[in-house]
C-alpha cells in the first residue's frame, strides 16, 4: 500500500500522553491523514497513546483547531543541538472552529 502523501506544514503543536493534565510542545513537520511528524521539546512517552492539537492558520472568520488522538509509531531521541522527533500515527480526529475575536 503507497504512503499517504505528506504536507510539509511547520505549525505549533501541543500534545500529552492521554489523561495528563499537562501539555507539551514542538512544531509539525509534516501532516498526512494518517499522521503527523513533530519537532518535540522534550521526550515522550512512546507507550502511551497521544492526545494532540494543532492549529490550523484562518482567514478573516476565524481559525480551526484540529483536535486528535494517536500513537507514537517511531520516537528519535534528540541531541543537544536537535529536538525530538515524534512520528504519530493517528486514530481519530475532530476539526474545531475558532471564531476570531469580536465576530457575533
Amino acid at each position: 500500500m503507497p504512503r499517504a502523501t505528506r504536507y510539509p506544514l511547520n505549525l505549533p503543536v501541543r500534545f500529552r500522553p492521554e489523561g495528563e493534565e499537562g501539555w507539551s510542545f514542538g512544531m509539525s513537520l509534516n501532516i498526512s491523514h494518517t499522521g503527523i511528524l513533530i519537532a518535540a521539546e522534550s521526550d515522550i512517552d512512546t507507550r502511551r497513546p497521544l492526545e494532540i492539537e494543532v492549529v490550523l492558520p484562518g482567514d478573516e472568520e476565524g481559525s480551526a483547531r484540529v483536535v486528535t488522538r494517536g500513537r507514537v509509531r517511531r520516537a528519535s531521541p534528540g541531541a543537544e543541538d536537535r529536538e525530538h522527533a515524534v512520528a504519530v500515527s493517528l486514530d481519530a480526529y475532530e476539526l474545531v472552529r475558532v471564531p476570531r475575536h469580536g465576530n457575533n
